[in-house]
């Protein structure tokens, strides 16, 4: 995983089970040097994808993003999904269109492992998820909306040879 600041990105293909809840990404050391944490989890019942840049300790900073009808994301079709997070800002888009941009406070606390989970929140399968993820980069810089326009058609290719 890359050595990240205050900007960053992180992008995946999902393939989510209609109505299954949990976490994509969680409990990542997103950098060597300030142990940044990052955690991001899908609640499809409430149409809802949250990011938790700040769970430690009973410390919970948070960052919700409502989808709508168009922007789903347990329809069970592919999704290429990306958070940029630059100069205090997240923003969250699902196959190119943002669904949110939400300034945060505060700063991303310590994990408490450094160790990235990818479909779960923990080594025993805490609140897994249902689906097929793959293509998980974390970039460290800000994608540009030209470069998230990109990953949709890197995630197609992707999929379509697994």
């Amino acid at each position: 995983i890359p050595d990240v600041r205050t900007n960053f990105s992180l992008s995946a293909c999902i393939r989510q089970t209609p109505g299954s809840i949990g976490y994509v990404f969680a409990n990542s050391l997103l950098s060597t040097t300030d142990k940044r944490c990052l955690q991001w989890y899908f609640y499809p019942t409430v149409n809802q994808v949250v990011v938790f840049y700040g769970e430690n300790f009973g410390v919970r900073r948070s960052v919700s993003f409502t989808t709508t009808s168009t922007t789903q994301i347990d329809t069970n079709y592919l999704q290429t999904m990306a958070l940029v997070v630059s100069g205090g800002r997240m923003r969250l888009t699902v196959n190119g269109t943002q669904i949110g941009d939400s300034a945060f406070s505060g700063s991303i606390q310590t994990c408490p492992t450094g160790v990235a989970y990818i479909g779960s929140r923990s080594p025993v399968g805490s609140f897994p998820i249902t689906a097929t993820i793959g293509n998980v980069i974390v970039y460290n810089y800000a994608l540009s909306s030209t470069q998230i326009n990109s990953l949709q058609s890197q995630c197609e290719t992707a999929f379509s040879t697994s």
